[in-house]
């Protein structure tokens, strides 16, 4: 991997990984990242596997929502319907 004459810390020596692009007649350095753990074996960010899993997780959370969406209107219009009936004893007693 080609690197760039960016230092990571200032007087180290370590040069970043960068690809560079020109922008408006000016180079700019972006910084490439390589995901991998400390034997410099990759890894894998999510596997099929685990989009699954996730999908179906949130799957069941969107229904979830929905449940408790439609648990909340029917509360509001049981206070609704609560409010005006107390509004009308009220109007009565008065």
């Amino acid at each position: 991997m080609a690197t760039s004459s960016i230092e990571v810390t200032e007087g180290t020596g370590t040069l970043v990984a960068t690809h560079t692009i020109t922008e408006s007649m000016e180079t700019r350095h972006l910084s490439r990242v390589v995901a991998s753990d400390a034997s410099g074996t990759d890894i894998a960010l999510a596997t099929s596997t685990k989009q699954d899993s996730i999908i179906t997780a949130m799957s069941a959370l969107s229904t979830a929502i929905g449940a408790l969406t439609t648990a909340v209107d029917g509360l509001v219009t049981e206070i609704e319907t609560q409010t005006t009936a107390i509004e009308a004893q009220t109007t009565a007693i008065t």
